[in-house]
C-alpha cells in the first residue's frame, strides 16, 4: 500500500499487527488515509497456517518499491525493499507499507 505526500519514516524493523492495539501502535505516525488502507489490508489478508503477519513502512521517497524481501537476523527480521532508480525528479514523496507473512 502506498500514499503520496503523507510523510513518515521507514520502520527500523517490521512489527506484527496481530490485534487492534498493535495495529494502532504500528499506524500511530501514519496519515489517516494510508492507515485506513493498511487496516483494511490487515483485516483481509490470509495468513498461512504456521506464519505470523508482519508490517513495515519500507520506503519514503520518489521511487516506489517493486518488491520486498526479508531475512531473519540475530536482531530480528530485516526488511529490504527493491526500489528501482527512475531518475525522474519528483516533488511528492510516496510512503510505501508492506505486509508479509513470516513462518514461525
Amino acid at each position: 500500500m502506498e500514499a503520496s505526500n503523507v510523510d513518515g519514516e521507514t520502520t527500523p524493523g517490521p512489527v506484527p499487527p496481530v490485534d487492534d492495539k498493535s495495529v494502532e501502535a504500528f499506524l500511530s505516525a501514519t496519515d489517516a488515509g494510508l492507515a485506513a488502507k493498511v487496516r483494511a489490508a490487515v483485516a483481509e489478508v490470509a495468513v498461512p497456517a504456521g506464519s505470523t503477519l508482519f508490517g513495515a513502512v519500507v520506503s519514503v521517497g520518489c521511487d516506489t518499491p517493486t518488491a520486498v524481501s526479508w531475512v531473519t537476523t540475530f536482531d530480528g527480521i530485516e526488511v529490504t525493499p527493491t526500489v528501482p532508480k527512475s531518475g525522474v525528479q519528483c516533488t511528492v514523496p510516496v510512503t510505501s507499507v508492506a505486509l508479509f507473512p513470516v513462518p514461525n
